[in-house]
């Protein structure tokens, strides 16, 4: 069995905590256990590491995708993380197309060509574990994928902006290929050129953006626990797609001032949900 302890250190140093807060007691555990078991795949997946060790780091991903998958088919006698999943459930086909999309970046990095591409991988990476999210809180089935995809789309489209720079250093191409390629990021972080002056950041910032709106209206005929979740997380993603437009999507920190401000508002929209829902 992997050496991985799901729900711990990675979500006490995450503003994720906060976007659940509003939830019950084992809601927030699956959702611990959730995020737990995303960022050690993460990990896996995407730091490059020596090249030549390549076969390694694939190799100590499946094993912790045979773990995980194996949890997931034996729930009576699984880890408790993952039983919190499965009683919330949360199934192994849900989070197989993330898992499936990381070790495909980890095999090779990922060159996307259109914006048809880039929208699958949203919805493979992000998509999915959005899925699981809405599936424990409590979601009605009808609006499950809708907000997984919207939500999905948006909140990855944010990520890929904020890593423009590594992603160009590392050979990866997230942006459609007509808009701009590595070399076209890499030269605009080399000579100081604006990244905003490239089509393809624009482009996906505006579609971010759209994603945002098209799921704060789908979740409008939701339940209040699901309302706050996707308002939260919109919260949080939108407040650092406007910090990295107003640094024209350079890498770094989004500060210290801005994380501040965006638990804030996080924090005091799950406890007035958690008192109104006490009546």
């Amino acid at each position: 069995m992997p050496d991985v302890a799901l729900g711990s250190g990675s979500l006490r140093r995450s503003s994720f905590r906060y976007c659940f807060l509003h939830m019950q007691a084992r809601q927030q555990a699956a959702m611990a256990a959730l995020h737990g078991l995303l960022q050690e795949a993460d990990r896996l997946a995407d730091d490059p590491g020596d090249p030549e060790r390549k076969d390694a780091r694939i190799a100590a991903f499946d094993g912790f995708e045979a773990y995980v998958r194996d949890q997931f088919r034996r729930p009576a006698g699984s880890a408790p993380e993952f039983i919190a999943l499965t009683d919330a459930g949360v199934r192994w086909d849900t989070l197989e197309p993330a898992f499936a999309a990381m070790r495909r970046d980890l095999e090779e990095p990922a060159r996307l060509g259109t914006v048809e591409e880039l929208d699958a991988y949203c919805d493979a990476v992000a998509g999915a574990p959005g899925r699981a999210i809405l599936q424990i809180a409590g979601c009605p089935p009808a609006l499950i994928d809708p907000l997984a995809r919207e939500l999905g789309r948006a909140v990855q489209k944010t990520n890929i902006l904020r890593d423009l720079e590594a992603d160009a250093r590392d050979g990866r191409r997230y942006l459609p290929e007509p808009l701009a390629s590595p070399a076209d990021i890499a030269r605009s972080c080399r000579t100081g050129t604006c990244l905003t002056d490239l089509p393809a950041v624009a482009a996906v910032a505006a579609q971010a953006e759209r994603h945002y709106a098209n799921a704060l209206a789908a979740v409008e005929a939701g339940p209040a626990t699901v309302r706050v979740l996707v308002g939260n997380v919109a919260i949080a993603y939108r407040t650092i797609l406007a910090a990295l437009a107003s640094r024209s999507y350079a890498t770094g920190s989004i500060g210290r001032v801005t994380k501040v401000r965006i638990a804030a508002r996080i924090v005091a929209r799950s406890l007035l949900a958690r008192v109104l829902a006490r009546g």
